[in-house]
């Protein structure tokens, strides 16, 4: 007799809410503002010959820089699955854009969002995501 609504935006912490029926009603958002990285910068090359190839992506979702496990929703170009096995695992297989890129989008509740474009050269990786009672 529930369902859970999550809401996600670049830049927004996820909104996630369990509603009792149907509703029609505005969602808020909070901006996510400042948040501590613990991400490395990656700087992806474009090769538009690899546009459309399907390549494996796989990694792990962490809380920052720990070894704990996140479960959380983890998009790219179009596809998605959650990390929610225990040990914060993702895998799947996904299209890369027109640029020969992938853009992963990790979102869990209580957590600032984390948004990075990858090419084709890096297909495993970890993501730490930040607690969002640490960003201002």
């Amino acid at each position: 007799g529930t369902v859970k609504r999550q809401v996600y935006a670049d830049g927004f912490f996820p909104n996630v809410e369990v509603l009792e029926g149907s509703v029609n009603e505005t969602v808020v958002m909070q901006p996510a503002g400042s948040c501590p990285e613990y991400n490395e910068p990656y700087s992806p090359r474009t090769d538009t010959e690899s546009a459309g190839k399907w390549v494996d992506i796989s990694g792990t979702v962490l809380l920052s820089d720990t070894g704990t496990p996140i479960c959380a929703m983890v998009l790219a170009n179009g596809e998605y699955q959650f990390s929610c096995d225990g040990m914060g695992s993702y895998a799947f297989n996904i299209p890369l854009d027109s640029n020969g890129q992938f853009t992963r989008q990790v979102y869990a509740s209580g957590f600032a969002p984390s948004i990075m474009t990858f090419d084709q050269s890096t297909t495993n990786s970890t993501v730490r995501l930040t607690n969002s009672n640490l960003c201002e």
